[in-house]
């Protein structure tokens, strides 16, 4: 793995259904099949990104989880450890700094926004983005807006040290809040919630899901065809609105779907795939209010500390130091409240 990720020049961010989306050009221009991209010879990887791709930008978590580190926290013979005081977590920062001190990515990755990297991607600045699947097929319309001979393909199985891993998140999928000054009594409420009731039905549910049938999409034997020449006005007119959808694949009245977009198609198998090595976070149902209250603070100082490692301002003793600090300034009262919350299940 760390042969073959050293010589990608590459854009990274973290994804509910995370894989590796990259353009099937670079891998075309080596003569490599993306099947093989996890074996690939460092020179040919470093041959196809050096020439064709601009130095881009690395998210430190998305790498960790490839490299064994816990999910946020690890539960140990009756006591929960956070990710940085692992080894995994020490591995992938020593990865990292690799990395930025070989120039294999940008200077200024820890300030660049999801947006920027995004929109590098699209023009073909970078040859990897490390993302939610779901996006792939509305990123591949706005590269061939660009250039129409742009080509995306899908890798989600990286091989770390202890094999296939990729982060789990606990499947919340939002949740809406009504204001009581705009709905001011109960009955308002409910008429606010009709809509909501209304979206389940089956004329409804398949509007917002696939569009209008003869524009967005059509029909043979009572299932959906998604053809990929309508696969833009989808992107543009349907797509806002699965927002405000309350149930997807659970709502019996939404049409079976015969036929989608090749890369939507391969997006979903993967993601099914994700599911046999996904790793939980431990402590999702565990309760600490110290976490509630401090997390953001907690967070930004080993963010913080881990990205002036990387960047070589501080070493080793330096990071400790700032886990230390985080310890003192709330961390070791969440450790203790999740452990008295473990020892109670």
């Amino acid at each position: 793995m760390s042969d073959m990720l050293t010589n990608f020049r590459f854009e990274l961010r973290f994804g509910l259904e995370q894989t590796m989306i990259l353009f099937a050009n670079e891998l075309k221009f080596i003569g490599m099949p993306p099947a093989d991209i996890g074996f690939a010879p460092a020179d040919q990887m470093q041959k196809a990104f050096n020439r064709r791709v601009h130095p881009t930008h690395g998210i430190f978590k998305t790498l960790s989880s490839y490299f064994g580190t816990p999910n946020n926290w690890k539960i140990e013979d009756g006591r929960v450890i956070p990710e940085f005081m692992t080894d995994e977590y020490l591995n992938t920062m020593n990865f990292m700094k690799k990395l930025y001190d070989e120039k294999l990515i940008n200077s200024d990755f820890p300030l660049t926004s999801k947006e920027v990297q995004r929109d590098r991607f699209i023009r073909g600045e970078a040859g990897v983005l490390i993302g939610s699947m779901t996006d792939v097929q509305r990123l591949a319309i706005e590269a061939r807006a660009i250039n129409p001979d742009a080509d995306f393909t899908l890798v989600n199985r990286i091989k770390g040290p202890y094999g296939y891993k990729v982060w789990s998140i606990p499947n919340f999928n939002g949740l809406y809040l009504f204001s009581k000054k705009m709905i001011p009594t109960e009955e308002d409420l409910r008429d606010a919630l009709r809509f909501f009731d209304r979206t389940m039905d089956r004329d409804v549910a398949n509007l917002m899901k696939y569009g209008f049938e003869g524009r967005h999409y059509r029909t043979e034997n009572g299932m959906v065809i998604l053809p990929e020449e309508t696969s833009q006005l989808r992107v543009n007119e349907v797509n806002p609105l699965y927002s405000l959808m309350i149930a997807d694949i659970s709502n019996p009245n939404l049409m079976e779907v015969a036929q989608k977009e090749h890369l939507t198609q391969i997006a979903e198998q993967l993601s099914k795939d994700n599911e046999a090595f996904l790793v939980d976070d431990p402590t999702v149902r565990l309760s600490s209010p110290t976490y509630d209250e401090k997390s953001a603070e907690l967070s930004t100082i080993i963010s913080d500390a881990t990205y002036n490692y990387i960047l070589g301002r501080i070493d080793a003793h330096g990071f400790r130091q700032e886990v230390e600090r985080w310890k003192q300034s709330g961390g070791q009262a969440v450790i203790r409240e999740f452990e008295e919350a473990l020892s109670r299940r």
